[in-house]
C-alpha cells in the first residue's frame, strides 16, 4: 500500500518544492485542504467540505489532475479524508473518482486511499460506495480518534 501519512501534510511554506502542475488550497471553515503534488504523485483532500459552489471548488482540482495526468504524469495516489462533506461535494467526489477510473483505463497508475474515524461507519460506508459505483478499488484507512 502507498500513502502519505495523512497526518504529515505539506504546507504553504513548502509550496515551491510542490511542481508546476501542482495544486495547492488551504482549508477553510467550509472546504477542504487540497494538495495535488506531482513530485509525490499524489492528492490530498482532508477537512471538511460544504463550499457554496461545489462545482466551482472541485473544478479547479479536476483541471489540475488532468493537466498532470495529460502531461508528464504516469501515477497518483488519491488520499481522501473527509470528516464531513455535503451531498454537492459528494457528486463532485463521484465525477472525480469516475474521471480518475478514465486514466486507470488508459493505463495510468490509480491508487485511492480512503481514510475515515474508526467511530464513523457511515464514512466507510460511503468509501465502499463511491469505490463500487466508479469501478475503482478503493484501501480502507481507519484512524484512531
Amino acid at each position: 500500500m502507498n500513502t502519505l501519512p495523512i497526518n504529515d501534510i505539506p504546507d504553504s511554506s513548502q509550496e515551491e518544492n510542490f511542481g508546476a502542475s501542482s495544486l495547492y488550497l488551504e482549508p477553510t471553515r467550509i472546504t477542504p485542504y487540497v494538495l495535488l503534488d506531482e513530485k509525490r504523485q499524489c492528492l490530498i483532500i482532508k477537512g471538511r467540505s460544504s463550499p457554496d459552489n461545489s462545482l466551482k471548488f472541485f473544478d479547479q482540482i479536476s483541471d489540475a489532475i488532468a493537466s498532470y495526468l495529460e502531461g508528464e504524469g504516469t501515477r497518483l495516489i488519491a488520499n481522501i479524508n473527509l470528516e464531513y462533506f455535503s451531498t454537492r461535494t459528494g457528486k463532485c467526489l463521484y465525477n472525480i473518482f469516475k474521471e480518475l477510473k478514465e486514466y486507470k483505463s488508459e493505463g495510468i497508475d490509480i491508487q485511492v486511499n480512503w481514510y475515515f474515524s474508526d467511530e464513523d461507519e457511515d464514512m466507510l460506508e460511503m468509501g465502499e460506495d463511491y469505490s463500487e459505483l466508479s469501478g475503482l478499488y478503493f484501501t480502507y484507512i481507519g484512524i484512531e480518534d
